[in-house]
């Protein structure tokens, strides 16, 4: 079964400055959707998706510590019945969002696989 990535983002600016500077990053226009965990969405050309929220996952025992993070941005895909295409669109998709929010040298980041496993972190120094 295709796997969703997420980002989590540690950051002291309000969910409404942290959407502007991801739509300014990646050139792109967030839909609103104001649900209690899940503020913002945006699906791309290639039916590659995100949505920005936050959440309510405690830290575990393999040193995730979800808690130090502010946002959750999860990214999946739908339409690709491939499963290794699927994979492969979402590593990309989540690996160019990271990166970019790297860039800036402003978030905490952790990016996981199933909220267990970690494939990336970065700290602001």
């Amino acid at each position: 079964m295709p796997q969703n990535l997420n980002i989590f983002v540690r950051t002291n600016h309000s969910k409404e400055d942290f959407a502007r500077e991801i739509e300014m990053l990646l050139e792109v226009h967030l839909t609103v959707l104001n649900e209690e965990y899940i503020f913002y969405s945006y699906t791309d050309p290639k039916n590659r998706w995100f949505q920005i929220g936050i959440h309510d996952l405690i830290n575990d025992s393999d040193g995730l510590n979800f808690e130090f993070y502010d946002y959750q941005i999860e990214i999946g895909a739908f339409g690709i019945r491939d499963w290794e295409k699927h994979r492969d669109n979402v590593n990309e998709y989540a690996r160019l969002i990271f990166d970019k929010l790297k860039s800036t040298g402003s978030y905490d980041l952790l990016l996981v696989q199933d909220v267990s496993f970690k494939l990336d972190e970065f700290h602001v120094t």
